[in-house]
């Protein structure tokens, strides 16, 4: 087994571990014990998931300083704490009062007006009849760190310094106002303290409540369909990700969505406030359309009114499972949990869809491994992925991270399907 297990690895021109080579007789004691779990797990119904398409990925958006204008981008990486693009960060930068508290359009609707760009270390941002204000990406660490309150929930920011105060005082014209920086070193908030639907793991730095916010274009088409002459634009209501190709408020029934390998999954729907009503192009707020129309027919039901109120629900709030990079043009696919068929093969019953085994015992690698083809198999503390889903052909495996950790070694034949690989007996042994 030690013997067979390195030549493998050879093959693949990766470093033959010490310990390969001291299998023995204790592989074989492992080998026994791994195939009395698989015979106990296939007595189990076992249940996986399908994938269904619903949708493609029309636009990304990042909103690095909360209620400016947002940043329109072609890929983004998927954290748990919003999306990420180079520098940018969603919603890491925040305006404040002297008291700290945040101000949003909601005050100060003029703030939509203010746009941003990015280019290498500086953060640039621009206004009319104001001369553009430089920002380092990395806020000094001799700034003052100020005690701000987001939604209720304290949270620490970074000053930007004087000049940033003064340009956005100026600009605004109204009260004196600074301007603060999220550090990764910071705290951030609890998203649960703010709305209980959320996980207890789930946080945000000066975003409401949810990391992502999820809105269709047939959603707002509808919406537009019941307005009168002025239409309104997605940037109406700030959304993180736009899907196309999908029917009105389908959004609202995704439980758990796939886009490339990020998994998404929805805690609630997103109510809408007077924000809604600020015009992005004038920053001017009518309190009226279109939170007048989306009241007259997007109100929640009567048993969800503790958790709405009067509000009405335009997107919906997603949170991260599984983290990855998303770009335009994705498809997105509906994750449904459907019972498992089994299918018998030369070497017994199928196993369960290994793509989705997690490893616990692997730090600073992708949180699931996944299976390089070629047989004898090695399952590898890497990440691969499809290049064309459904497809049966095993050269359709790529690579997408970079291999590391040797995991386990399979001496079986493997099945690719719609919904992932499946191997024809999981027995592996642990290193």
């Amino acid at each position: 087994m030690g013997a067979a297990s390195s030549s493998v690895v050879a093959r693949l021109g990766l470093p033959v571990p010490r310990f390969l080579a001291q299998l023995g007789v204790a592989a074989l004691g492992l080998a026994a014990v791994a195939l009395g779990t698989v015979a106990w797990r296939h007595a189990r119904p076992r249940r996986r998931r399908r994938l269904q398409q619903v949708g493609t990925v029309a636009q990304l958006w990042i909103y690095p300083v909360k209620s400016c204008k947002g940043v329109q981008v072609n890929a983004a990486e998927c954290t748990a704490m919003g999306l990420r693009s180079g520098h940018l960060r969603d919603r890491f930068w925040l305006v404040i009062n002297e008291e700290g508290n945040m101000v949003t359009a909601r005050q100060e609707p003029r703030l939509v007006l203010i746009s941003i760009t990015c280019d290498g270390d500086t953060l640039t941002l621009s206004a009319a009849n104001l001369k553009d204000l430089l920002l380092p990406i990395k806020t000094p660490t001799a700034n003052a760190l100020r005690k701000c309150r987001v939604q209720g929930l304290d949270v620490q920011g970074r000053d930007c310094g004087e000049v940033a105060a003064q340009w956005i005082t100026n600009f605004l014209k109204t009260k004196p106002y600074r301007l603060v920086h999220f550090e990764p070193n910071m705290r951030p908030r609890n998203s649960q303290q703010v709305e209980p639907l959320f996980r207890p793991k789930d946080q945000v730095a000066y975003s409401d409540a949810s990391p992502f916010m999820v809105l269709s274009e047939a959603s707002l088409g509808d919406l537009n369909s019941r307005l009168g002459e002025k239409k309104v634009k997605a940037s109406n209501f700030r959304p993180n990700i736009i899907i196309s190709g999908c029917d009105v408020f389908a959004e609202d029934t995704w439980n758990e969505v796939l886009i490339g390998d990020v998994e998404l999954k929805r805690v609630m729907a997103c109510s809408r406030c007077v924000l809604t009503t600020v015009d992005p192009d004038t920053g001017i707020m009518s309190r009226k359309e279109p939170l007048d129309t989306l009241k007259s027919y997007r109100l929640c039901d009567p048993s969800e009114e503790k958790l709405y109120g009067k509000s009405p629900l335009f997107g919906q709030y997603y949170v991260l499972e599984n983290p990855g990079t998303i770009k335009v043009g994705d498809p997105v696919y509906l994750l449904v949990l459907g019972k498992e068929k089994r299918k018998e093969g030369r070497m017994g019953p199928l196993a369960g869809q290994l793509a989705l085994q997690r490893n616990p015992h692997l730090e600073g690698v992708p949180r699931y491994p996944f299976l390089l083809s070629g047989n004898p198999l090695l399952l590898l503390g890497g990440r691969f992925l499809f290049e064309e889903r459904g497809s049966r052909d095993l050269q359709k495996l790529t690579v997408v991270a970079k291999l590391s950790i040797l995991t386990c070694v399979f001496y079986s034949p493997v099945l690719v399907e719609p919904n992932g690989i499946y191997v024809k007996s999981n027995f592996y042994l642990p290193f």
